[in-house]
Protein backbone atom coordinates (compact mmCIF):
# COMPACT_ATOMS: atom_id res chain seq x y z
CA UNK A 1 0.00 0.00 0.00
CA UNK A 2 1.60 3.19 -1.17
CA UNK A 3 1.59 6.34 0.94
CA UNK A 4 -0.41 9.32 -0.28
CA UNK A 5 1.55 12.53 -0.54
CA UNK A 6 -0.33 15.54 0.81
CA UNK A 7 -0.58 18.43 -1.61
CA UNK A 8 1.73 21.30 -0.95
CA UNK A 9 -0.08 24.56 -0.25
CA UNK A 10 1.51 27.79 -1.37
CA UNK A 11 0.40 31.20 -0.11
CA UNK A 12 -1.35 33.32 -2.69
CA UNK A 13 0.76 35.97 -4.27
CA UNK A 14 -0.11 39.41 -2.92
CA UNK A 15 -2.16 41.51 -5.26
CA UNK A 16 -0.38 44.70 -6.13
CA UNK A 17 -2.16 47.95 -6.79
CA UNK A 18 -0.84 47.91 -10.33
CA UNK A 19 -2.40 44.50 -11.00
CA UNK A 20 -5.86 45.73 -10.12
CA UNK A 21 -6.99 46.96 -13.47
CA UNK A 22 -9.53 49.74 -13.71
CA UNK A 23 -12.68 48.81 -15.63
CA UNK A 24 -12.83 49.78 -19.27
CA UNK A 25 -14.36 53.16 -20.04
CA UNK A 26 -17.33 51.62 -21.84
CA UNK A 27 -18.12 49.28 -18.97
CA UNK A 28 -17.65 52.04 -16.41
CA UNK A 29 -20.01 54.33 -18.35
CA UNK A 30 -22.62 51.55 -18.50
CA UNK A 31 -22.41 50.88 -14.77
CA UNK A 32 -22.44 54.56 -13.84
CA UNK A 33 -25.32 55.33 -16.23
CA UNK A 34 -27.36 52.57 -14.58
CA UNK A 35 -26.69 54.18 -11.20
CA UNK A 36 -27.69 57.60 -12.54
CA UNK A 37 -30.94 56.24 -13.99
CA UNK A 38 -31.83 54.38 -10.78
CA UNK A 39 -31.17 57.47 -8.68
CA UNK A 40 -33.31 59.63 -10.94
CA UNK A 41 -36.28 57.31 -11.43
CA UNK A 42 -36.43 56.24 -7.78
CA UNK A 43 -37.56 59.77 -6.91
CA UNK A 44 -41.22 59.81 -8.07
CA UNK A 45 -41.77 63.53 -7.48
CA UNK A 46 -38.63 64.40 -9.41
CA UNK A 47 -39.78 62.29 -12.35
CA UNK A 48 -43.38 63.52 -12.31
CA UNK A 49 -42.59 67.22 -12.03
CA UNK A 50 -39.60 67.00 -14.34
CA UNK A 51 -41.59 65.46 -17.18
CA UNK A 52 -44.91 67.17 -16.51
CA UNK A 53 -43.61 70.73 -16.25
CA UNK A 54 -42.82 71.35 -19.96
CA UNK A 55 -46.04 69.58 -20.99
CA UNK A 56 -48.16 71.72 -18.67
CA UNK A 57 -46.40 74.88 -19.84
CA UNK A 58 -46.97 73.97 -23.48
CA UNK A 59 -50.65 73.26 -22.84
CA UNK A 60 -51.05 76.63 -21.08
CA UNK A 61 -49.33 78.63 -23.83
CA UNK A 62 -51.06 76.74 -26.65
CA UNK A 63 -54.44 77.36 -25.00
CA UNK A 64 -54.00 81.00 -24.05
CA UNK A 65 -52.27 82.14 -27.23
CA UNK A 66 -54.65 80.52 -29.67
CA UNK A 67 -53.78 82.66 -32.67
CA UNK A 68 -52.02 82.08 -35.99
CA UNK A 69 -49.61 83.84 -38.34
CA UNK A 70 -50.74 84.16 -41.96
CA UNK A 71 -48.01 83.82 -44.57
CA UNK A 72 -48.03 85.54 -47.95
CA UNK A 73 -49.42 82.47 -49.71
CA UNK A 74 -52.32 82.30 -47.25
CA UNK A 75 -50.89 79.47 -45.15
CA UNK A 76 -51.74 79.78 -41.47
CA UNK A 77 -49.18 78.82 -38.84
CA UNK A 78 -50.73 78.08 -35.46
CA UNK A 79 -49.06 79.47 -32.36
CA UNK A 80 -49.24 75.99 -30.80
CA UNK A 81 -46.74 74.73 -33.39
CA UNK A 82 -44.41 77.64 -32.62
CA UNK A 83 -44.63 77.03 -28.87
CA UNK A 84 -43.93 73.32 -29.26
CA UNK A 85 -40.43 74.09 -30.53
CA UNK A 86 -39.95 76.65 -27.76
CA UNK A 87 -41.02 74.30 -24.98
CA UNK A 88 -38.77 71.51 -26.24
CA UNK A 89 -35.87 73.99 -26.23
CA UNK A 90 -36.77 75.05 -22.67
CA UNK A 91 -36.91 71.40 -21.59
CA UNK A 92 -33.46 70.79 -23.09
CA UNK A 93 -32.09 73.82 -21.25
CA UNK A 94 -33.65 72.72 -17.97
CA UNK A 95 -32.42 69.13 -18.18
CA UNK A 96 -29.04 69.90 -19.69
CA UNK A 97 -27.97 73.10 -17.97
CA UNK A 98 -30.03 73.58 -14.82
CA UNK A 99 -30.39 70.00 -13.57
CA UNK A 100 -26.80 69.05 -14.42
CA UNK A 101 -25.37 72.06 -12.60
CA UNK A 102 -27.54 71.45 -9.52
CA UNK A 103 -26.84 67.71 -9.31
CA UNK A 104 -23.07 67.94 -9.81
CA UNK A 105 -22.70 70.76 -7.28
CA UNK A 106 -24.81 68.85 -4.75
CA UNK A 107 -22.87 65.61 -5.26
CA UNK A 108 -19.65 67.53 -4.77
CA UNK A 109 -20.96 68.96 -1.48
CA UNK A 110 -22.00 65.56 -0.07
CA UNK A 111 -18.59 64.06 -0.97
CA UNK A 112 -20.01 61.72 -3.64
CA UNK A 113 -17.49 63.02 -6.16
CA UNK A 114 -14.64 62.66 -3.68
CA UNK A 115 -15.50 58.98 -3.19
CA UNK A 116 -15.76 58.40 -6.93
CA UNK A 117 -12.42 60.00 -7.71
CA UNK A 118 -10.54 57.49 -5.50
CA UNK A 119 -12.37 54.52 -7.01
CA UNK A 120 -11.02 52.56 -10.00
CA UNK A 121 -13.70 54.16 -12.21
CA UNK A 122 -12.28 56.39 -14.98
CA UNK A 123 -13.11 59.99 -14.12
CA UNK A 124 -14.58 60.67 -17.56
CA UNK A 125 -17.16 57.91 -17.00
CA UNK A 126 -18.94 60.08 -14.44
CA UNK A 127 -19.35 63.01 -16.81
CA UNK A 128 -20.26 60.84 -19.80
CA UNK A 129 -22.95 59.12 -17.74
CA UNK A 130 -24.44 62.55 -16.96
CA UNK A 131 -24.64 63.30 -20.68
CA UNK A 132 -26.29 59.94 -21.36
CA UNK A 133 -28.83 60.54 -18.57
CA UNK A 134 -29.72 63.98 -19.94
CA UNK A 135 -29.94 62.63 -23.49
CA UNK A 136 -32.29 59.82 -22.47
CA UNK A 137 -34.49 62.10 -20.38
CA UNK A 138 -34.59 64.77 -23.08
CA UNK A 139 -35.55 62.21 -25.71
CA UNK A 140 -38.38 60.91 -23.53
CA UNK A 141 -39.58 64.43 -22.68
CA UNK A 142 -39.56 65.38 -26.35
CA UNK A 143 -41.49 62.28 -27.33
CA UNK A 144 -44.14 63.01 -24.69
CA UNK A 145 -44.42 66.63 -25.84
CA UNK A 146 -44.83 65.55 -29.46
CA UNK A 147 -47.58 63.08 -28.53
CA UNK A 148 -49.49 65.64 -26.44
CA UNK A 149 -49.09 68.31 -29.13
CA UNK A 150 -50.28 65.99 -31.87
CA UNK A 151 -53.33 64.51 -30.20
CA UNK A 152 -54.41 67.35 -27.90
CA UNK A 153 -53.66 70.37 -30.12
CA UNK A 154 -53.45 68.90 -33.63
CA UNK A 155 -49.87 70.07 -34.12
CA UNK A 156 -48.20 68.46 -37.16
CA UNK A 157 -45.17 66.28 -36.61
CA UNK A 158 -41.69 67.40 -37.77
CA UNK A 159 -41.32 67.32 -41.54
CA UNK A 160 -37.51 67.44 -41.38
CA UNK A 161 -36.62 64.66 -38.97
CA UNK A 162 -32.87 64.83 -39.61
CA UNK A 163 -32.77 68.54 -38.72
CA UNK A 164 -34.97 67.91 -35.68
CA UNK A 165 -32.65 65.11 -34.48
CA UNK A 166 -29.28 66.83 -34.91
CA UNK A 167 -30.49 70.11 -33.37
CA UNK A 168 -31.87 68.20 -30.38
CA UNK A 169 -28.70 66.13 -29.97
CA UNK A 170 -26.24 68.99 -30.41
CA UNK A 171 -28.32 71.28 -28.21
CA UNK A 172 -28.43 68.65 -25.46
CA UNK A 173 -24.66 68.20 -25.58
CA UNK A 174 -24.00 71.96 -25.53
CA UNK A 175 -26.34 72.72 -22.61
CA UNK A 176 -25.06 69.76 -20.59
CA UNK A 177 -21.47 70.89 -21.07
CA UNK A 178 -22.55 74.36 -19.95
CA UNK A 179 -24.14 72.85 -16.85
CA UNK A 180 -20.92 71.01 -15.96
CA UNK A 181 -18.83 74.16 -16.40
CA UNK A 182 -21.33 76.27 -14.42
CA UNK A 183 -21.29 73.78 -11.54
CA UNK A 184 -17.52 74.18 -11.29
CA UNK A 185 -17.81 77.96 -11.02
CA UNK A 186 -20.19 77.85 -8.05
CA UNK A 187 -19.14 77.34 -4.44
CA UNK A 188 -21.92 74.98 -3.36
CA UNK A 189 -25.02 73.04 -4.32
CA UNK A 190 -27.24 75.68 -2.74
CA UNK A 191 -25.61 78.33 -4.89
CA UNK A 192 -26.19 76.19 -7.99
CA UNK A 193 -29.88 75.81 -7.20
CA UNK A 194 -30.24 79.52 -6.48
CA UNK A 195 -28.45 80.65 -9.64
CA UNK A 196 -29.27 78.10 -12.36
CA UNK A 197 -33.08 78.26 -12.17
CA UNK A 198 -33.36 82.06 -12.67
CA UNK A 199 -30.92 81.90 -15.58
CA UNK A 200 -33.03 79.24 -17.29
CA UNK A 201 -36.26 81.17 -16.76
CA UNK A 202 -34.86 84.52 -17.92
CA UNK A 203 -33.32 83.01 -21.07
CA UNK A 204 -36.67 81.45 -21.95
CA UNK A 205 -38.24 84.89 -22.27
CA UNK A 206 -35.93 86.06 -25.06
CA UNK A 207 -35.07 82.73 -26.68
CA UNK A 208 -38.40 82.10 -28.38
CA UNK A 209 -39.78 79.75 -25.72
CA UNK A 210 -42.25 81.99 -23.89
CA UNK A 211 -42.50 84.97 -26.25
CA UNK A 212 -42.21 84.76 -30.07
CA UNK A 213 -38.93 86.22 -31.25
CA UNK A 214 -40.76 88.44 -33.74
CA UNK A 215 -42.39 90.25 -30.79
CA UNK A 216 -39.06 91.28 -29.28
CA UNK A 217 -36.88 94.30 -30.10
CA UNK A 218 -34.07 93.51 -32.52
CA UNK A 219 -31.37 94.06 -29.89
CA UNK A 220 -33.06 91.62 -27.52
CA UNK A 221 -33.38 89.04 -30.29
CA UNK A 222 -29.66 89.37 -31.01
CA UNK A 223 -28.93 88.97 -27.29
CA UNK A 224 -31.04 85.82 -27.21
CA UNK A 225 -29.19 84.37 -30.18
CA UNK A 226 -25.93 84.56 -28.25
CA UNK A 227 -27.14 81.63 -26.12
CA UNK A 228 -27.84 78.04 -27.17
CA UNK A 229 -31.53 77.92 -26.18
CA UNK A 230 -32.58 80.36 -28.91
CA UNK A 231 -30.77 78.30 -31.54
CA UNK A 232 -32.30 75.05 -30.33
CA UNK A 233 -35.76 76.62 -30.62
CA UNK A 234 -34.98 78.19 -34.02
CA UNK A 235 -33.54 74.96 -35.35
CA UNK A 236 -36.54 72.95 -34.17
CA UNK A 237 -38.89 75.47 -35.79
CA UNK A 238 -37.18 74.72 -39.10
CA UNK A 239 -38.40 71.14 -38.85
CA UNK A 240 -41.89 72.02 -37.57
CA UNK A 241 -42.88 75.18 -39.47
CA UNK A 242 -42.96 76.03 -43.19
CA UNK A 243 -39.68 77.39 -44.52
CA UNK A 244 -41.46 80.62 -45.46
CA UNK A 245 -42.16 81.33 -41.78
CA UNK A 246 -38.50 82.00 -41.07
CA UNK A 247 -38.17 84.13 -44.18
CA UNK A 248 -41.27 86.27 -43.66
CA UNK A 249 -41.84 86.42 -39.90
CA UNK A 250 -38.43 86.04 -38.22
CA UNK A 251 -35.37 88.19 -38.85
CA UNK A 252 -31.90 86.94 -39.72
CA UNK A 253 -29.90 86.82 -36.45
CA UNK A 254 -27.17 89.47 -36.20
CA UNK A 255 -28.15 90.65 -39.68
CA UNK A 256 -26.40 87.63 -41.27
CA UNK A 257 -28.61 87.17 -44.31
CA UNK A 258 -25.97 85.27 -46.29
CA UNK A 259 -25.76 82.28 -43.94
CA UNK A 260 -28.57 79.78 -43.64
CA UNK A 261 -30.21 79.14 -40.26
CA UNK A 262 -29.01 75.49 -40.06
CA UNK A 263 -25.41 76.60 -40.62
CA UNK A 264 -25.67 79.35 -38.00
CA UNK A 265 -27.34 76.99 -35.52
CA UNK A 266 -24.63 74.38 -36.03
CA UNK A 267 -21.86 76.98 -35.63
CA UNK A 268 -23.25 78.55 -32.45
CA UNK A 269 -24.18 75.27 -30.76
CA UNK A 270 -20.83 73.68 -31.68
CA UNK A 271 -18.99 76.73 -30.37
CA UNK A 272 -20.84 76.54 -27.07
CA UNK A 273 -20.09 72.82 -26.82
CA UNK A 274 -16.36 73.24 -27.47
CA UNK A 275 -15.89 76.24 -25.17
CA UNK A 276 -17.88 74.68 -22.34
CA UNK A 277 -16.00 71.37 -22.66
CA UNK A 278 -12.69 73.24 -22.36
CA UNK A 279 -13.94 75.17 -19.32
CA UNK A 280 -15.33 72.02 -17.72
CA UNK A 281 -12.07 70.17 -18.36
CA UNK A 282 -9.90 72.91 -16.86
CA UNK A 283 -12.06 73.99 -13.92
CA UNK A 284 -13.90 70.86 -12.77
CA UNK A 285 -13.55 70.20 -9.03
CA UNK A 286 -14.08 66.82 -7.36
CA UNK A 287 -14.01 68.21 -3.83
CA UNK A 288 -15.71 71.19 -2.18
CA UNK A 289 -13.64 74.36 -1.89
CA UNK A 290 -13.54 74.03 1.87
CA UNK A 291 -12.31 70.41 1.76
CA UNK A 292 -9.23 69.75 3.76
Amino acid sequence: MSATTAPTLHPAAPTSAASRRAPSLLRAVGVRTRVELLQFYREPLQVIFGFAFPIVLFAIFATIFDQAWTLQDGTEVAASTYYLAGMIAAAVMTSGFQSTAEIIATERDDRTLRRLVVSPMPRSAYLISKVVLVALNTTLQTALLLVVARFAFDVPMPHQMFTFAWVLLLGTAATTAAGVAFASALPSGRAAIAASAPITVVLSFFSGSYIPMSELPTWLQDLGYVFPQAWIARGLRLSLLPEEFGEQIEIAPFGLDDLSIPVLAALVLSSWLIVMLVLARTTFRWSPRDAG
